[in-house]
């Protein structure tokens, strides 16, 4: 994979900035031209360098056989708020060769930086063949993904999800809500809550029977088994095959994502146990905790449950389960100072941090910039109410201590996905 600082070429050529802006860069004297095409369906590159939209071609490099760099940029931007909404298309073409003969050069390795709305990818590929286009990618701008999960479990608690810089929404979506399926928040559309809890079993039977490099007998016995574990389900083929399509988000797996999670009583009053079990969730899996601006009634004004800032595997399973551990407490309580009790039944329940320090810390910085430039606004805020405390002395905080014990092997499923997405050294989930 080409390895190159895009960014630092971009200052250096004194490009300018906006709300998107598409760059290409490679290593070598040659003329790649950057093609972007607008929503609207013009296309801006070197014959076209600016659009009715406001885009615009404003570096064009190795366009010039007397001004050749080994180092060259081009950028193609929108303005603040310039950039209309829709899909964007990105191209790049091999316009000319300006190191030896055409006709002995191989593919020429290039990086596509795309920053959107304070999402920044890069995309890497080849271009070989005077003349030849390449289609690097397509994005969506101006339109965050929304998901509104509504009450979920037995109903103490509402849930949504707001993605940022999705390329493709509708598979991301189908992603987060099996999620929110295997963890029992919510109901797939057409899967049951039994054919949801056997789906990674029967895609390891899938991949063994498609596999090439398996013996034509073993991939036999594996569709023998599929079928007769699909009879048994009540579940087509068909049905199976779209359930695994959506386990897997693509592209989309790191892109900023912010879920909330808050009660779904009108509250005003923020709770420490509640506070401290969304942190022992969430932070390992690389997220960082907010809080909810609430309208109570009477015009009060406060906090209502918690955000959750990280990438959409990492918020959505952490919502989901701290939802679910938090409605077991307030659901086992019978006594009047609920918060002692749910405090010390949660500890007992969350999982173990199995994640690496340095993985956690890095990931966490990443999730606060996000929190910080992408998602902005009264929605998420700190807040300087007086949290409602836990005690940890008394006979309540005991029965919750027992409660939570009891019932600790209720969600070893849950805990055990949690942990399974513990940040770890050089990996992102």
């Amino acid at each position: 994979m080409l390895q190159v600082d895009i960014a630092r070429r971009l200052r250096l050529a004194g490009a300018k900035v906006g709300d998107v802006r598409v760059a290409l860069s490679w290593n070598s004297v040659d003329d790649l031209d950057l093609h972007v095409t607008a929503p609207s369906g013009e296309e801006i590159y070197y014959g076209h360098r600016n659009s009715g939209c406001r885009g615009e071609l404003d570096i064009d490099m190795n366009r010039d056989r007397n001004n050749l760099s080994s180092e060259p940029v081009e950028s193609i931007y929108w303005p603040t708020g310039c950039a209309p909404t829709g899909v964007y298309k990105v191209n790049v073409k091999l316009y000319s060769y300006h190191s030896g003969m055409s006709w002995a050069r191989p593919a020429i390795p290039f990086q596509v930086r795309i920053e959107n709305g304070g999402v920044v990818s890069t995309h890497s590929a080849s271009v070989s063949g005077l003349g030849n286009k390449v289609h690097v990618t397509e994005f969506m701008h101006g339109r965050p993904l929304l998901i509104d999960f509504g009450r979920i479990f037995k109903g103490m608690f509402e849930m949504k999800a707001e993605i940022r810089g999705a390329e493709n929404q509708m598979r991301l979506q189908k992603f987060v809500e099996t999620i929110t399926s295997s963890l029992g928040a919510t109901a797939l559309r057409g899967v049951t809550p039994e054919q949801m809890h056997e789906l990674s079993r029967l895609k390891k039977m899938f991949e063994r029977m498609n596999d090439p490099n398996n013996y034509e007998g073993e991939r036999r016995n594996a569709h023998r088994l599929l079928q007769a574990s699909l009879g048994k389900l009540s579940w087509s083929e068909d049905g199976f095959r779209a359930a695994c399509g959506s386990d897997n988000p693509g592209a989309d797996a790191g892109k900023p994502t912010l879920v909330t999670v808050a009660f779904s009583k009108k509250v005003t009053a923020r709770r420490a146990w509640f506070e401290e079990l969304a942190h022992n969730v969430a932070e390992p899996m690389g997220a960082v905790v907010a809080l909810n601006k609430a309208n109570g009634h009477f015009g009060r004004v406060g906090h209502n449950g918690v955000s959750l800032c990280g990438t959409p595997v990492a918020a959505v399973i952490a919502g989901a389960v701290i939802a679910k551990i938090a409605e077991a407490a307030m659901m086992a309580c019978n006594k009047s100072d609920k918060d002692t009790f749910c405090a010390n039944f949660c500890r007992q329940v969350y999982p173990q941090d199995t994640s690496d320090p340095d993985a956690r810390r890095r990931h966490g910085m990443t999730a606060k910039t996000w929190l910080r430039q992408v998602f902005t606004g009264d929605e998420v805020m700190q807040w300087n109410t007086p949290t409602k405390k836990a005690r940890n002395d008394t006979p309540t905080a005991e029965l919750g201590r027992l409660s939570g014990q009891k019932r600790k092997a209720n969600f070893t499923g849950d805990c055990d996905m949690v942990t399974k997405h513990h940040v770890k050294a050089l990996t992102w989930h």
